[in-house]
């Protein structure tokens, strides 16, 4: 879910399925609206409420209270993207614990019966439709449509080529130096 303000905060309000309400924050009017399409003409004070769900990235939280002695527990994370807390208070990274396979968290100082641990990490999603960072290699890549819907690659050409295409297919090509500088002269450039 994320929240797009068109102006001041407004509190106090629930909704969660859609539609709007007018709320008072100071203003007279001010609307919030939940759903999965912006309003259409949103006026200062106004919050949109998008609920859709697509693409948002999200929170995954692990708890697990200690039955004593525990050093490593098991958790599913990003590793990187992981913040371990017992009883409320933070571990520092690679000094109070280990994270480092997406599963477990080892290098705990023993954990006592009745210790609660939390491993809260940042999930990433995919926006539906998007492109893969890892389409591009190189400087100078390209991205070409290949297809209806079907995007590639295209490696940088070199020093005098242009990009062409037949139609279907884009691909470098040489310019021929001569044509060009007669196309040239013929247009008076």
């Amino acid at each position: 879910m994320s929240v797009k303000s068109y102006g001041p905060k407004v509190t106090g309000v629930g909704l969660s399925t859609g539609g709007s309400v007018n709320v008072t924050d100071g203003q007279v009017g001010n609307s919030i609206y939940v759903g999965n399409t912006a309003p259409s003409t949103p006026a200062v004070g106004d919050v949109w409420i998008d609920n859709s769900g697509g693409g948002i990235p999200s929170n995954n939280l692990v708890t697990y209270t200690a039955t004593g002695g525990e050093t490593s527990v098991s958790a599913v994370y990003t590793v990187g993207a992981e913040e371990v807390f017992i009883n409320g208070i933070k571990l520092v990274r690679n000094s109070d614990y280990t994270a480092t396979n997406g599963t477990s968290i080892t290098g705990l100082t023993a954990l006592v019966a009745g210790d609660v641990l939390e491993v809260i990490s940042s999930i990433s999603s995919t926006i539906s439709g998007s492109i893969p960072l890892g389409t591009v290699t190189a400087a100078g890549d390209l991205i070409i449509g290949t297809g209806a819907s079907t995007v590639s690659r295209l490696g940088v050409g070199t020093s005098g080529q242009v990009l062409v295409s037949n139609g279907t297919t884009p691909t470098w090509s040489s310019v021929d130096q001569d044509a060009m500088a007669f196309a040239l002269m013929t247009i008076g450039a």
